[in-house]
C-alpha cells in the first residue's frame, strides 16, 4: 500500500466569545499572572462549538510527512509528533510550534484574526533531521519569556532559550541523550522555585536491532498485497 501523506494542519476556531474567558496564566507558562484576553482572534460564528479554519486562511501549511522507507525500517517514527502553543514574543497572542518527525519543525507567529506567519528560520528552532516528537513552551530561566524544550527520537531532549522577542538559542547541553523522548511535563516538584522536567521515553530500537546477529535477515522488496496475499513470493524474508 502506498504512503498517503497527511493533510495540512487546520485550526478549529471557537465559534462564540464565550470561548474567550479571562484566564489567569501562571508565571512559568504565560509570563504574567494577570488576567489576559485573546481578543484579536475574533469568533467566526455566533453558534456554540468550533469552526474549521483552513490553511488558506491561517497560513499554516505544515504537514507531518514520514517517508515510507524510514517508517518501515524504524516503526518508532510512526508514533508521530506533538504541538506546542505559547506567546513567544509577549504580544498577548499564542504562537504555534509543530514538531516534524521526518523533516523540519515549523514555528508560526500568531498575527491576529486566525492568521499566522512562518518564522522558523529566524527563530532558530527548525531542528532539521532530528526527528522531533514533542515540545513545550515554558519560562525556564525566570526572565519572563517562554523558552522551548523539544524531545526527539534518538537525538535527546533539546533546550532553547528565548531572548524575549521570539529568537531562540540552543543551550550548550543535551538532556536524555540517545533516547526516544515523547511526551513531557514541567512543574516545580520540590518548591524551590525552579521548574523540573519529566520526560516520557519510548524504545528506540527496531526488531532488526534487538535480535541476535545471524538469527534473522531482512530484505525489503516491492510487492503488491491483495486479499490473497503478496502477488510476489516473500515480501519479507526470514
Amino acid at each position: 500500500m502506498g504512503h498517503v501523506p497527511p493533510p495540512e494542519a487546520c485550526l478549529a476556531s471557537p465559534s462564540n466569545d464565550r470561548a474567550f474567558p479571562d484566564i489567569g496564566l501562571g508565571p512559568f507558562f504565560g509570563g504574567s499572572v494577570e488576567r489576559r484576553r485573546m481578543a484579536d482572534n475574533k469568533p467566526l460564528s455566533s453558534k456554540p462549538g468550533f469552526v474549521l479554519v483552513p490553511p488558506e486562511t491561517t497560513g499554516i501549511l505544515f504537514s507531518n510527512q514520514l517517508r515510507e522507507s524510514l517508517g518501515l525500517t524504524q516503526h518508532v517514527f510512526q508514533n508521530g509528533s506533538g504541538v506546542a502553543a505559547g506567546d513567544i514574543d509577549g504580544d498577548g497572542r499564542p504562537d504555534l510550534l509543530f514538531c516534524a518527525i521526518d523533516g523540519t519543525n515549523r514555528l508560526y507567529r500568531n498575527i491576529k484574526d486566525w492568521q499566522f506567519e512562518d518564522i522558523t528560520e529566524k527563530a532558530g528552532v527548525g531542528c532539521a533531521g532530528m526527528h522531533s516528537s514533542g515540545a513545550v513552551f515554558a519560562d525556564l530561566d525566570g526572565d519572563g519569556d517562554l523558552d522551548l524544550i523539544v524531545n526527539t527520537a534518538g537525538n535527546g531532549t533539546l533546550v532553547f532559550l528565548n531572548d524575549g522577542h521570539g529568537h531562540f538559542t540552543r543551550a550548550p547541553f543535551l538532556l536524555n541523550p540517545g533516547r526516544a523522548g515523547e511526551s513531557l511535563a514541567l512543574a516545580d516538584t520540590d518548591g524551590d522555585g525552579y521548574l523540573d522536567l519529566y520526560v516520557v521515553n519510548y524504545r528506540f530500537s527496531a526488531l532488526m536491532d534487538v535480535l541476535s546477529p545471524g538469527r534473522f535477515t531482512f530484505k525489503v522488496v516491492d510487492a503488491l498485497v491483495g486479499a490473497d496475499g503478496p502477488t510476489e513470493p516473500g515480501a519479507l524474508h526470514f
